[in-house]
């Protein structure tokens, strides 16, 4: 294990192609500032250059701090906690337990993904049509989930056939984890997910990106889900 003067715990999918690190940080504010911590932690140990870092702080057992774009502390905590053990670890298991989900933070930062899912591509004309109010949530939740509709994700964000792998493994696998946080079941693993979507094995496993319309069906589900949520906890 590497040597750095900050305690870490590798975390995420077994097989994953990606080193996913949470880096415990005594200045850890719980912000996207976080970040700078990260090019300094990669200026003073080039080891974790290649390390997908998000910055975190503990207390009392369970994460508390983690930056917003990286995952929730409820999130990062409970993803540590039932992968932990998947992966050899320099640091003894920090967490006392998991925590309850804050699921409509969850539907957010899903509902952000998609929409911003064309932002830094070869079609970011499209994605600057998208009105800020349906970005950014200032919007009526239900016009939100209607401009879904106007999303056609058969069209491929970029001419390399490997960035569009990565960009629609991400993208499936957030909605996927959405889609089943909300029906009560937590996924953390490429693994678990297929098991509850085995529609998207192949965008998950960066083996074909032929059959993205299967992202446009699993949209559907995930409205159709976020719809269901919001009617039952708000009467």
């Amino acid at each position: 294990m590497s040597e750095i003067d900050f305690k870490y715990y590798i975390f995420g999918s077994k097989d994953s192609i990606d080193i996913d690190v949470l880096i415990v940080h005594p200045e850890s504010t719980g912000l996207e500032s976080d970040s700078l911590l990260i090019k300094q932690i990669n200026t003073d140990y080039p080891i974790t250059r290649n390390w997908n870092i998000n910055i975190i702080q503990i207390n009392g057992g369970v994460i508390i701090n983690s930056i917003p774009s990286k995952g929730y502390p409820d999130s990062v905590n409970n993803s540590l906690f039932e992968t932990y053990n998947l992966h050899k670890q320099k640091y003894p298991f920090p967490l006392d337990r998991k925590v309850t989900r804050n699921i409509s933070l969850a539907i957010e930062k899903c509902l952000v993904a998609v929409f911003t899912f064309y932002k830094r591509t070869k079609h970011h004309e499209f994605y600057k049509s998208i009105p800020k109010e349906i970005k950014n949530g200032n919007a009526e939740l239900e016009d939100r989930l209607s401009f879904l509709e106007k999303i056609d994700f058969k069209t491929l964000p970029f001419d390399d056939e490997n960035r569009n792998k990565n960009a629609f493994k991400s993208l499936a696998f957030h909605v996927g984890q959405t889609v089943s946080l909300i029906e009560g079941i937590e996924i953390y693993t490429k693994q678990k997910l297929i098991f509850h979507h085995p529609n998207l094995e192949n965008l998950i496993k960066r083996l074909a990106i032929q059959d993205t319309d299967i992202i446009n069906e699993k949209i559907k589900r995930l409205k159709d889900s976020i719809i269901k949520y919001y009617m039952i906890n708000n009467n």
